[in-house]
């Protein structure tokens, strides 16, 4: 059974329902669970560039035949992928799923770099993670700055004018 499978299943039973928001949750946990473990795949399935954003293929067909219905693919998860999988549910499971494809969409994204039209072509996994440690550098510097003692004294003061 593919991994991918059981991931995206772990979401359905959670209530994330729809094919187009299930296939971008599943892209972001694979981009995030990579940044955060160290390039470790969180699955091996193919993640192509599809016009309404990234799509692991075997998740689509899936869904499409209902299987996620019949809780085809029960299987326990290591918690340290649960948790990944958990916070990108929390941050990005409540958005609407054509909010997820223009995220996925932005400028430089690994869809924006491989998407041909009508090609699906394949996004190389160390492309997302790669990209995806990069934006979790980025924030983090940016969460650091803003807990720093200069940036509240700079914001009191631009609050008194």
């Amino acid at each position: 059974m593919e991994k991918v499978l059981t991931i995206a299943q772990y979401m359905y039973d959670k209530g994330y329902h729809s094919n187009l928001q299930l296939n971008k949750l599943v892209y972001f946990s694979f981009g995030f669970f990579g940044a955060y473990h160290k390039k470790m795949h969180l699955f091996d399935s193919k993640i192509e560039a599809w016009k309404y954003g990234p799509v692991v293929r075997e998740v689509y067909e899936a869904f499409k035949k209902g299987d996620f219905d019949k809780h085809l693919y029960k299987a326990d998860l290591p918690d340290e992928e649960k948790k990944t999988i958990d916070w990108v549910l929390d941050f990005y499971g409540e958005k609407a799923p054509f909010l997820l494809v223009e995220l996925t969409h932005q400028k430089d994204t690994p869809w924006s770099r491989f998407y041909e039209e009508d090609m699906n072509k394949e996004i190389p996994k160390d492309f997302i993670i790669s990209y995806y440690t990069d934006f979790v550098t980025q924030n983090e510097k940016i969460i650091k700055a803003m807990s720093s003692e200069s940036f509240a004294s700079v914001m009191q003061e631009l609050a008194k004018t």
